[in-house]
């Protein structure tokens, strides 16, 4: 009765695992979807932000030629 206790409990315990095992694999492939979108959405951000200084560095060189020029009318 025993002998058959232990072995109901031993398969019990090594289902348990497998099961563990198969949604961590699930999981695991569900995490590494959503790191690949975020990883994918930083690239797409970090060259919208390039974007933009490059657009902000040519506005601050056009104002400082107009000051430049507004400058020299003046002087």
């Amino acid at each position: 009765m025993r002998d058959e206790w232990y072995a109901a409990v031993v398969v019990a315990f090594i289902v348990a695992i497998l099961i563990m095992f198969g949604l961590g694999l699930r999981r695991g492939r569900r995490v590494q979807a959503t790191n690949e979108q975020i990883e994918t959405n930083q690239k797409q951000q970090i060259a919208i932000q390039e974007r933009q200084i490059a657009l902000h560095e040519r506005q601050v060189a056009a104002l400082e030629r107009i000051a430049d020029n507004l400058e020299r009318r003046h002087v």
